[in-house]
């Protein structure tokens, strides 16, 4: 089991951050002749740096870090050397702490435009389907840890802030997939974890209360109301036909809502809330 080639991929100085923060990074290509080496042999090779050597360049800058990954090609590893040192100095096991703002697009139903007025027909009557597009915030925050606990990372996916977020108030972000890939670096594993944050003024389902019935007076032997199903023409009686498209109703539920009242949504929360505070995203 041996090295067959080196080749250095390319030099980074700014590395996906302020330079003063992160540092140098350079990073090498290197082909091994058996599927059974391993990061031992790989990183050790005379044409890869170790710790404390200095950078070509940067004679200040001295190697802080080297990670070491396998690549899609069973013969083919990455060795990634992490320079650090006089005025780039930094905590190496914070390298590659990236941060990423994005949007991504939704449509919602709107009941009022944008000037405030009720979204209605000539009669007075409220329309439905008409959506407006909004944008959540997205956060990511790409870093490395020391350990990964998968059924830590799950207890906090789905739920909603607890405390206010980077200056979001409480319920109003999301933590979506935290993800993590154990690679490895010369003093032993560590993991590359993501995590994924949206942020929405309301997370709660919002549904416009609608029905084909109505309460009616009593309950049934079980306990549950009493439901009457909605005519054609808008009563309750017990002729006439029911109803083939559900009826707006109003907040009681017990008649349809009046001709031109305004739409009734119904909000229904469908996220847990966590104290996201150990996790330490927060950052300045």
């Amino acid at each position: 089991m041996a090295v067959v080639s080196v080749k250095e991929q390319w030099q980074d100085r700014q590395a996906e951050g302020d330079f003063e923060r992160i540092g140098l990074v350079r990073r090498w290509e290197v082909i091994a002749d058996s599927t059974e080496d391993h990061e031992g042999i790989v990183s050790v090779h005379e044409d890869l740096p170790v710790k404390g050597d200095p950078h070509p360049a940067y004679s200040y800058a001295t190697v802080q870090n080297i990670v070491v990954e396998r690549s899609g090609n069973p013969y083919m590893w990455y060795v990634t050397a992490i320079y650090g040192g006089g005025v780039a100095s930094y905590e190496a096991t914070k390298y590659i702490g990236d941060v990423e703002w994005d949007a991504d697009e939704f449509q919602e139903d709107i009941d009022y435009d944008i000037n405030g007025g009720a979204i209605v027909n000539t009669a007075g009557e409220p329309l439905e389907g008409v959506k407006a597009t909004f944008f959540d915030q997205t956060l990511r925050i790409t870093r490395t840890e020391t350990t990964f606990n998968y059924a830590v990372a799950r207890s906090y996916m789905r739920t909603l802030n607890a405390v206010p977020f980077l200056g979001a108030p409480s319920k109003c972000a999301f933590m979506g997939p935290i993800r993590a890939r154990r690679i490895w670096e010369l003093s032993g594993y560590i993991w590359r974890v993501s995590y994924e944050i949206r942020f929405r003024d309301d997370w709660r389902a919002r549904i416009l209360n609608e029905g084909f019935r109505v309460r009616g007076a009593g309950v049934n032997k079980d306990g549950s109301a009493k439901m009457i199903e909605i005519k054609e023409d808008g009563t309750t009686d017990a002729s006439g036909e029911p109803v083939s498209q559900p009826v707006l109703l109003n907040a009681a539920g017990d008649a349809p809502l009046a001709a031109g009242a305004s739409p009734i949504w119904l909000y229904f929360e469908r996220y847990p809330i966590a104290n996201w505070t150990p996790l330490q995203l927060e950052y300045s």
